[in-house]
C-alpha cells in the first residue's frame, strides 16, 4: 500500500527538511527528490 504524502507540494515538503536538518535548499530538494523515486512503484 503506497503511503500518502504529508505535504501538498514538493516546496512543503523541503521547507520542512530544512526547518529540521538546517540544510540547504538544494540538499534537501534533492533528498526529498531521492525519496520521491524510492517509495515509486514502477
Amino acid at each position: 500500500m503506497k503511503e500518502k504524502s504529508n505535504y501538498n507540494t514538493k516546496e512543503e515538503a523541503v521547507e520542512f527538511l530544512m526547518n529540521e536538518t538546517n540544510l540547504t535548499y538544494e540538499e534537501c530538494s534533492k533528498a526529498n527528490d531521492f525519496h520521491i523515486r524510492l517509495n515509486k512503484k514502477n
